[in-house]
């Protein structure tokens, strides 16, 4: 038996249109060292790769701690450490997070295409709780989701009780341009059973940024019942293969 998902609405997200800039005429001489200028580019260009010099693109490593992709990165970083600002529901509180950056190489063959070399995001992982019963929290909670993010593909919840094991949760898309995926727990689990891994990530290399982890995140976790972890990404890097 499943429990479907309340329908969302998507937040508005248009924007004003900048108005054209002026076109001024250029005069004849200054066209002429333009179009100079712009021949000696090219010969400079062509003289570099007949000489070997090839720009080699960034490694995972670069784009992660690389000063180049910095200001990108942190404002990825930034946007989903923002979420969720302005989500509010009876009974739940905000109880961990957790921010990392990850890279993933992508696979361009014959048989899978992905369009991409590297693509590389920023996540924030919540975990919002509550005490009490478990179903009444859940509705409350993927209420409260429906009025804040638009369902995104997966849109239900598996009915039973999680103990032992995670429930999968629906997929999101949320302001900003963030992409969310959900699931629901228990508080009183043993273990941490929501790690950067378990999302179904196959990414190559990852940076942790901040928040608990192990037994210091497991502690917190425990402190409610029951938990609605919500993982959301913002690409900050993508190449072409």
């Amino acid at each position: 038996m499943r429990t479907p998902t309340p329908p969302g609405t998507r937040p508005p997200s248009a924007e004003p249109l900048r108005r054209g800039s002026h076109i001024s005429r250029t005069p004849h001489r200054k066209r002429l060292t333009a179009s100079r200028f712009g021949r000696s580019a090219v010969g400079f260009l062509l003289l570099g790769l007949l000489a070997g010099c090839v720009v080699t693109p960034p490694t995972m490593a670069e784009v992660l701690d690389g000063q180049a992709t910095a200001e990108v990165r942190l404002a990825a970083i930034g946007r989903v450490e923002q979420w969720p600002q302005g989500l509010s529901v009876p009974g739940v509180t905000l109880v961990a997070r957790q921010t990392y950056t990850e890279c993933r190489e992508g696979q361009n063959n014959w048989k899978v295409k992905d369009g991409y070399r590297l693509k590389c995001s920023a996540h924030s992982t919540v975990y919002l709780g509550w005490d009490g019963d478990y179903a009444s929290g859940r509705d409350a909670m993927l209420a409260g989701m429906a009025s804040f993010c638009v369902v995104d593909g997966r849109g239900y919840v598996d009915d039973h009780i999680p103990i032992a094991e995670t429930v999968l949760g629906p997929n999101y898309s949320c302001p900003g341009g963030l992409v969310g995926r959900s699931r629901l727990l228990s508080g009183h689990a043993t273990e941490v059973l929501v790690t950067p891994e378990k999302w179904g990530n196959s990414f190559s290399e990852k940076r942790w940024v901040a928040g608990p982890q192990g037994a210091a995140l497991l502690e917190k976790l425990r402190s409610r019942r029951w938990l609605f972890a919500m993982d959301v990404s913002s690409v900050f890097f993508q190449d072409t293969p």
